[in-house]
């Protein structure tokens, strides 16, 4: 029979049916201590012996290493959930070697110099900016970790010092911030289309013999150039009066005229970045009264640290192309918003022409 007695506390309750008893159990209304009884039954018996009564077993918890390895790696570093030593040597010191020999081999392969205005300002804003969050990511995991690595039986004074590490880190990153601040700014000004050198120009002359590139040395030019020549094979002598530009147009415009086996003559004044490209010609020719200028490297007007990279361009540069060194350091020690010109005699015993043409003299004639 479906008729079930509960005896609480000398209170005899019911009859229930059966699964009423068991709703009340999955209630928690039913006590251990409690008694049921039911006909066929020889005595009351408690509500502990009746196993299909008790409590589902709560789910084992997950071990706390177990759930570790779930997560993901970078997850594991940021809340400080790896070991010291993991945390410091490889996901600070090794990442940070690693992140700076990938950028610096990026930016000298062909493709970054072949992106433009708007793909150079977005590679340099997408490079600064996860540099900085990679930044952020690693110290907050060192901080973490280095308050955590006693509770897990490390060496107190390595925990303290892992974080005065990472308060001088802080200071250091703070500093280089101010002084990249031109590269986000040149950064910005490409994407926005805002490109502050003159436009190249380009004039075939002389029967197609000859090319003047004047203005500046945009992003395009040498590829401009590039397509002028392949269309103009009779082209000898290319005519640089120009106000430079981007470092990188310079170096690839040098390459064509080498490539070329072309001469470069100066009318007027060939400074900057141009420098580059007149030092490329097989016969370097200067007309009396024209004038070389050098000066240091600037990115968004801004010389320093953040020009450093240009600057250490210009120096190896003037090296491979066999100047002085006494040469080449007073060619980079005008800032960037002076210049120095240097003599026509200085110009030809430092190499960096073969000639200076005569006033009224023409480039064709003197090279017959």
């Amino acid at each position: 029979m479906d008729a079930w007695y509960l005896g609480r506390d000398g209170r005899q309750l019911g009859p229930y049916r059966w699964r009423v008893i068991e709703q009340l159990a999955t209630a928690g209304k039913l006590s251990p201590r409690d008694f049921l009884w039911t006909q066929g039954m020889a005595e009351w018996a408690r509500v502990a012996t009746f196993p299909q009564l008790q409590p589902a077993p709560a789910p084992e918890p997950i071990p706390p290493e177990t759930d570790r390895r779930r997560r993901s790696y970078f997850v594991r570093h940021w809340r400080g959930q790896l070991s010291l030593p993991v945390s410091y040597w490889i996901n600070g010191s090794l990442a940070t070697v690693i992140a700076i020999a990938l950028t610096l081999w990026i930016g000298q392969t062909d493709t970054v110099t072949k992106l433009g205005a708007f793909g150079t300002g977005a590679w340099l804003l997408a490079m600064l900016t996860s540099l900085y969050a990679m930044t952020v990511w690693q110290f907050t995991g060192i901080w973490r970790s280095a308050t955590r690595h006693t509770s897990r039986g490390g060496s107190g004074a390595w925990a303290v010092a892992a974080r005065v590490m990472v308060v001088i880190g802080v200071i250091g990153t703070l500093q280089q911030a101010v002084e990249q601040y031109p590269l986000w700014k040149q950064a910005t000004l490409l994407v926005a289309g805002r490109e502050d050198v003159p436009r190249s120009q380009f004039r075939v002359l002389n029967g197609a013999t000859e090319l003047e590139l004047s203005g500046g040395l945009t992003f395009g030019t040498a590829s401009a150039l590039q397509t002028l020549l392949e269309a103009t094979p009779s082209i000898r002598i290319v005519h640089l009066n120009n106000d430079g530009g981007w470092i990188s147009e310079g170096l690839q415009v040098e390459k064509l005229i080498r490539d070329h086996q072309l001469v470069t003559a100066t009318e007027t004044e060939c400074v900057s970045a141009c420098l580059m490209a007149f030092l490329g010609g097989r016969e370097r020719l200067l007309a009396s009264g024209a004038r070389l200028g050098f000066h240091q490297a600037s990115v968004a007007g801004f010389g320093g640290a953040s020009a450093s990279g240009g600057n250490e361009q210009f120096r190896e540069f003037f090296r491979s192309k066999g100047l002085p060194e006494d040469f080449i350091r007073k060619a980079l020690s005008a800032p960037p918003n002076d210049m120095w010109y240097p003599t026509d005699a200085e110009l030809v015993a430092a190499n960096v022409v073969t000639g200076i043409l005569d006033q009224g003299a023409e480039v064709d004639d003197v090279l017959r």
